[in-house]
């Protein structure tokens, strides 16, 4: 008898071991700051990656590379043209944004792959790229 209980704690406490350890990829782990911005020339975007600064507070530190799926993506678009741009990724699409705006949106990276960012306005090669989440 002391034999059955002995193994059954044993195949217990390992089952709630790899339990634990089971990464969730699903809940947003970290925050990446996307910056757009769009000038007369091209678009650039800018990856941040949050984290906590020296003195204790949150901030950004720059963040090249692909994006870990799971994280939660905070895209800031800025137009810094004379004329009126967009910007659409994911299926996003922001509304026009007239030169000097901001416009802002949220994603969660749930699925891997390489994703299409372009202008909604400007049709240019220097309008388009893709940003990878792995």
């Amino acid at each position: 008898m002391k034999l059955v209980v002995g193994l059954t704690a044993a195949a217990a406490l390992a089952f709630s071991a790899t339990t634990l350890a089971t990464p969730k990829t699903t809940v947003p782990t970290k925050t990446v700051l996307i910056q757009v911005l769009i000038t007369d020339q091209r678009v650039t975007v800018a990856q941040y990656q949050g984290e906590t600064l020296g003195n204790g507070q949150p901030g950004y530190a720059v963040f090249v590379g692909t994006i870990p799926r799971g994280d939660y993506l905070k895209f800031v678009v800025q137009n810094r043209a004379k004329k009126v741009h967009g910007f659409t990724i994911f299926g996003k699409t922001t509304k026009p944004i007239k030169p000097g705006g901001i416009a802002h949106f949220n994603k969660l990276a749930k699925v891997r792959g390489s994703f299409a960012w372009r202008d909604t306005f400007d049709k240019r090669k220097a309008f388009r790229g893709r940003i990878v989440i792995d």
